[in-house]
């Protein structure tokens, strides 16, 4: 069998995302033997494959992160927390998505010393956001 690239990993995991969301953990009735433990454990597998491949330091920072929330949101899954899991699985796609994305992702909201927040795109300023 040959070998995945690492284009057809992050696809299979872009897709992993989304069956999660969408069949997670009420499976089709074709599907008898998947489970939520199943799942989460191939979606490991696959991002530990492409921490493993990627060159970046920043790429691998972002892919540990969503690494530690699909795991994070097994165990919501797991011990039926829902509404949990799937906030928590779609964190991880965002950071999934940011480790590959070609724009970078900087800070927007900076506090100062006096506790104010400054927007660095709209120059508003705030005590309300503290």
């Amino acid at each position: 069998m040959k070998a995945k690239t690492f284009s057809e990993i992050k696809s299979e995991a872009r897709d992993m995302f989304s069956f999660i969301l969408i069949s997670c953990p009420d499976w089709h009735p074709l599907l008898k033997e998947m489970t939520t433990a199943k799942v989460f454990n191939d979606m490991i597998d696959l991002l530990m494959a492409l921490l493993e491949r990627t060159k970046t330091d920043e790429a691998k920072q972002w892919l540990r992160i969503c690494l530690q929330e699909v795991r994070q949101s097994g165990k919501h899954y797991e011990e039926g927390d829902l509404k949990g899991g799937r906030k928590v699985i779609q964190q991880a796609e965002e950071h999934f998505e940011n480790a590959f994305s070609k724009k970078p992702i900087v800070a927007r909201f900076v506090a100062g010393d006096s506790g104010a927040a400054l927007d660095s795109e709209k120059g508003f300023r705030s005590e309300a956001f503290l």
